[in-house]
């Protein structure tokens, strides 16, 4: 065997082998040229074709004038599809024409991906079955999602809320069969149960479509979103729950209460569609409680601390005996209950309150003697009726009431003797107090 046909034999395995081999002044002149147009625009899924006029891609290899026998074209570039199917990206059985002219043939390539990809195409072959060559081409490919395949809700998927007064935005994907997502569909927007859409809108370069769901106003109102592209899709339940701003309070009056006695008011907060505000937490001021004639302030409340059912329950200490209007307020917002009565305690306090000091009288004369009765915070009692006792010498009337104003009185009758002198006892509930001494002086002579 002579050397050259050695050397053929070499070049042959390597070429076989798959490695490429250039000669200078014949497979390194071969070049390829791409006569379509350098941006070329394709669905996912459709069969790339190559080689001659009216395929997808026109391929020419040129520069040689020996017989040209490919072994393959491959492409880079094109990624896997979002729902994994990947791109088929080689191509067998493509021939050229002899010597030099379009490639025509092979297998289809496809891909699966939406997106835009620069495609390096590759040609590999012999030159006149000796020397190997690889040439390549790039050409810019649009790849436009495959026909609409369906459309999915992504939000919400699980059960949601919304606040009355406010809005929640819906939102779905539209793709292909491979996973691309479309843009520039119509959806169709409807709701089953309470609330209003806006229908229809259109998808995003994302795939993404979103309408604005507006719930009803009162708490428990509930709806769902469908959405239809190529599928129809629907959301999970969107709930009305209260809105957190306070707008007004709804009060219960309490019925009559004792001074001194601990008691509540029935607070419901709620929004401006009246629905009560759960488990919330508001910094009140409250009036319209006075202060005891005996300077015992009320005990008010600062925080109104709402529960699940939406109702708080503060307590209230008050000590004047009045008819009583309570009013809260909280920011801007005010609410009061009706008027009711707060009566005075059980318990007595009696005070003399005239005479307080000793004094005289003629043996002629009278004294109207004064006592005042409250419960324990200074509120004086009516209709309170009062014991009078004299010790010494002297008489009054026994038992007299007291008044609105709390007094009760009777008239002391002296001893008619000079030097008789007597005092007051007053006693209510057990409770006693007495007045000062009064005693009897002589009057002026009536004749000489």
């Amino acid at each position: 065997m002579s050397s050259r046909s050695i050397f053929v034999a070499i070049v042959f395995v390597l070429t076989i082998l798959g490695f490429p081999l250039l000669s200078a002044g014949s497979a390194s002149a071969i070049s390829l040229s791409a006569a379509t147009t350098p941006n070329i625009t394709v669905t996912a899924g459709q069969a790339v074709t190559i080689g001659a006029p009216a395929s997808t891609i026109e391929l020419w290899l040129a520069g040689t004038t020996s017989t040209l026998t490919i072994n393959s074209i491959t492409i880079t570039g094109p990624g896997t599809s979002p729902n994994g199917s990947a791109p088929v990206l080689t191509s067998t059985g493509a021939a050229c024409s002899t010597p030099s002219g379009w490639i025509t043939g092979g297998t289809s390539f496809v891909f699966y991906k939406a997106e835009t990809v620069t495609l390096i195409i590759t040609v590999t072959g012999l030159n006149a079955t000796t020397f190997g060559f690889s040439t390549s081409v790039s050409v810019t490919c649009t790849v436009l999602p495959a026909a609409a395949a369906s459309f999915t809700i992504t939000d919400p998927t699980s059960a949601a809320t919304v606040q009355a007064g406010t809005t929640y935005t819906v939102s779905g994907i539209a793709i292909d069969t491979y996973g691309n997502p479309r843009s520039g569909d119509s959806i169709a927007w409807s709701v089953t149960g309470t609330g209003s859409v806006a229908s229809p809108t259109t998808t995003n370069a994302s795939g993404v479509a979103t309408t604005t769901f507006t719930p009803g106003n009162t708490t428990g109102n509930s709806g769902t979103v469908t959405g239809t592209g190529a599928t129809a899709s629907t959301s999970n339940s969107i709930t009305t729950i209260a809105n957190s701003t306070l707008n007004n309070f709804n009060i219960t009056t309490p019925g009559a209460q004792t001074a001194g006695g601990a008691f509540t008011i029935t607070v419901v907060p709620r929004d401006a569609y009246n629905n009560p505000i759960l488990s919330s937490t508001f910094a009140v001021s409250v009036t319209g409680a006075a202060t005891s004639a005996g300077g015992f302030a009320p005990i008010l409340p600062t925080l109104l601390n709402s529960n699940g059912a939406g109702t708080a329950t503060p307590s209230f200490t008050l000590y004047n005996a009045a008819s009583t209007t309570i009013t809260f307020t909280s920011g801007a917002v005010t609410g009061s209950t009706g008027a009711f009565a707060v009566g005075v305690a059980t318990a007595n306090l009696v005070v003399i309150t005239d005479p307080t000091t000793a004094e005289d009288i003629l043996p002629t004369g009278t004294r109207v003697i004064s006592a005042l009765v409250t419960d324990t915070y200074g509120n004086p009692k009516n209709l309170v009726s009062v014991a009078w006792a004299v010790t010494g010498t002297g008489s009054v009337p026994t038992p007299t009431n007291t008044i609105p104003t709390g007094i009760a009185t009777t008239t002391f009758t002296p001893g008619t003797v000079a030097g008789n002198y007597g005092t007051v006892t007053a006693t209510a509930g057990g409770i006693s107090d007495t007045s000062g001494t009064i005693t009897t002086v002589h009057g002026p002579v009536a004749s000489v």
